[in-house]
């Protein structure tokens, strides 16, 4: 099931307290960040994979030209 919340608050922390109250086999985030030194993810999906215990899948932006 997919379930969409919003929220108020710090993003990954709001992020990861909904994940373990939802009990998420997942955690699915965008990633605008453009950083090579951090691997294309911005400050809160790293934040987010660094804290979370659960898998989490990191989509990057499309570029477009």
């Amino acid at each position: 099931m997919v379930k969409s919340v919003i929220k108020a608050g710090h993003p990954a922390d709001e992020i990861l307290k909904t994940a373990d109250e939802e009990d998420v086999d997942m955690i699915i985030i965008g990633s605008k960040g453009k950083r090579m030194s951090h691997i294309f993810m911005g400050s809160v999906s790293r934040e987010v994979v660094n804290r979370a215990e659960v898998p989490v899948f990191v989509i990057k932006e499309r570029v477009s030209h």
